[in-house]
């Protein structure tokens, strides 16, 4: 159902982007998350909890439109549903009214063509799921910032496939595997995905601890 007191674009079909008048085949969709080091929060970032944060990455195939190549690549960072497990997200609704975030200050969703513009409002649905995929509607406005009714508030919807792809538990020098798996367990439940080697990275903070990290991928029977 759309919310918002106006005329919903119609869906495009599957794999599809419409964005007004323009339809975009869409080249991939995934959807994956991030935990952040926690000595890098209390450090650099003491006023934000530490959460997992998930991420809906759209991207579209070129198209020829006003004498310029458009490439729309639409995102969604920071969300934090209830979900016990990654299979969880079917069922899930996520809807904004406004650019920014009230509580965090953080966009909600970014919209690219020839720059990175705001969403103004939108509304994300999880369909069903079959294995790793998850089936989707995403319907909003945003901003363009070409020209005539391809400036501000352009309405979009799209119909994708994205593919849950992995988790990233970021960490540093002073974590173990045991660690970012304890982590990440006080976020959701475990089973079903698979714990990556921790790897040490050649970057180091500014007070000189080294950077680290920990993939957790899906099991393909989940």
């Amino acid at each position: 159902m759309w919310p918002f007191g106006q005329k919903r674009l119609e869906s495009p079909g599957p794999m599809k982007l419409r964005l007004r008048d323009l339809v975009f085949d869409i080249d991939s969709a995934t959807l994956g998350a991030g935990l952040a080091d926690p000595y890098w929060a209390a450090k650099y970032d003491p006023k934000n909890p530490v959460s997992l944060n998930w991420s809906l990455a759209i991207e579209c195939k070129d198209l020829e439109h006003d004498e310029e190549f458009w490439a729309p690549a639409v995102t969604y960072d920071g969300a934090r549903p209830a979900v016990e497990r990654w299979t969880d997200w079917a069922g899930q609704v996520i809807e904004w009214t406004r650019p920014f975030d009230k509580v965090t200050g953080k966009p909600n969703g970014s919209f690219y063509v020839f720059d990175h513009s705001d969403i103004r409002r939108g509304r994300i649905e999880f369909l069903s799921r079959r294995g790793l995929d998850f089936d989707i509607d995403w319907s909003g406005t945003c901003d363009v910032h070409w020209k005539g009714k391809y400036k501000n508030s352009v309405p979009f919807a799209l119909r994708a496939t994205a593919t849950f792809t992995d988790i990233i538990v970021h960490a540093s020098e002073r974590d173990t595997d045991a660690t970012v798996r304890e982590r990440l367990s006080q976020h959701l439940k475990l089973d079903g995905l698979h714990q990556g080697p921790f790897e040490h990275s050649e970057h180091r903070y500014q007070d000189g601890v080294a950077m680290a990290s920990c993939k957790f991928t899906p099991l393909l029977d989940s």
